[in-house]
């Protein structure tokens, strides 16, 4: 029986057998895996989406496994409650899951996590209230512009975006933080421009007319990672492996179920029916939100976009200096996802390196 569960958080404020985890080592213990698995997640979102339809449709039960999904607020209450032990694994933000693996956040959270499949990709568009006055790249000046925090990916493809048409986002325009509850409030009072949020808060501001698309972030940086499915590393490293290939394997069967088209309205029924906070949104939102042209799921963790991901924190200043190929291939576990592609007679990425699209231009990434 589904239900939703609020953790109140405990922090105060703030060959493929061995070789897929030669970083990583058995050699510990291996602990008996738990009864009841506890992901958090943060919904309704994007990357809420295939966890909540391996749920649904009994993909975790198929594989054996017990697993209760914990809805969170806030996915920094969720952060905290991963760190602690209090949940197993978390959808996270990629950026704030390298900032907690360096313990630079503003939370004052630090652990090795480790992201053995991402979540959503694509998801997002950066968006213009209606009355702005923005019609090109140079209209963006003088602009305030929104995400929902700074470790997410949107807040680094809108600085992408804008310093590639020549806008110095740190002095032609302000990066604005707001809450995701507060965006209706903040566009109705004119007080922000232009914002990129996680679906389906895109899709609902265009629906009520606050707001449309001006660019889908697809045509920024093609098939980039949102969220991932992470864990605390030493959690990850003691369980039982084979288990943790099912559990894993079950959301990415879901992932690559609904990356197809032709099963996106299947989706949306599932997502109305789910609870997890959709219920509550129109259909239309909802089926918006998740058009195939505006949302992809693929699980496979490239290590190349978490290079590109950490050399922009880096430039940013989200993250200290880092050895960006080795925090990448730490936390991102390629390899794994392969194994788990495999068990379910998929075709894996040969690479964990692959040229990364970003407006138009294809970067090459040394492995």
């Amino acid at each position: 029986m589904q239900r939703r569960l609020f953790i109140k958080s405990l922090l105060a404020t703030a060959s493929y057998a061995l070789a897929p985890f030669h970083h990583l080592s058995f050699a510990a213990p291996i602990n008996k895996f738990k009864e009841k698995i506890l992901i958090g997640i943060f919904s309704p979102s994007h990357c809420a989406a295939p966890i909540i339809f391996a749920e649904h449709k009994g993909y975790f039960s198929e594989a054996g496994i017990k697993v209760e999904l914990v809805n969170y607020p806030t996915m920094s209450d969720l952060a905290k409650d991963l760190v602690v032990g209090a949940i197993d694994f978390g959808q996270l933000t990629v950026p704030l899951a390298f900032s907690i693996n360096a313990a630079a956040n503003p939370l004052g959270l630090d652990h090795p996590l480790v992201v053995p499949m991402i979540l959503g990709v694509h998801g997002s568009n950066l968006m213009i209230r209606n009355d702005s006055g923005i019609s090109q790249p140079a209209d963006f000046k003088n602009k305030i512009i929104a995400t929902h925090t700074k470790l997410t990916v949107h807040y680094l493809l809108v600085r992408l975006y804008l310093q590639r048409n020549g806008i110095d986002t740190e002095k032609d325009v302000t990066m604005s933080i707001v809450n995701l509850g507060d965006l209706t409030k903040e566009l109705n009072q004119g007080h922000i421009d232009a914002f990129m949020m996680p679906e389906p808060i895109n899709a609902l501001a265009e629906e009520t007319g606050q707001a449309h698309t001006y660019i889908l972030n697809r045509f920024i940086w093609r098939y980039h990672p949102c969220c991932g499915l992470a864990a605390r590393k030493d959690f990850f490293i003691n369980q039982d492996r084979n288990k943790l290939l099912s559990l894993v394997s079950a959301i990415t069967k879901a992932s690559l179920y609904i990356n197809k088209e032709r099963n996106r309205e299947e989706l949306v029924s599932t997502l109305k029916n789910a609870s997890y906070g959709f219920e509550h949104l129109n259909r239309k939102v909802i089926e918006m939100a998740f058009a195939f042209s505006r949302s992809s799921f693929y699980p496979f963790p490239y290590q190349s976009t978490a290079v590109l991901v950490l050399r922009m924190m880096r430039d940013y200043k989200l993250l200290p200096a880092v050895d960006v190929k080795s925090t990448a291939h730490e936390v991102f576990l390629s390899n794994f996802m392969r194994e788990c592609l495999a068990g379910l007679g998929k075709k894996a990425p040969r690479n964990n390196f692959r040229p990364e699209i970003v407006l138009g231009r294809h970067l090459e990434l040394e492995a």
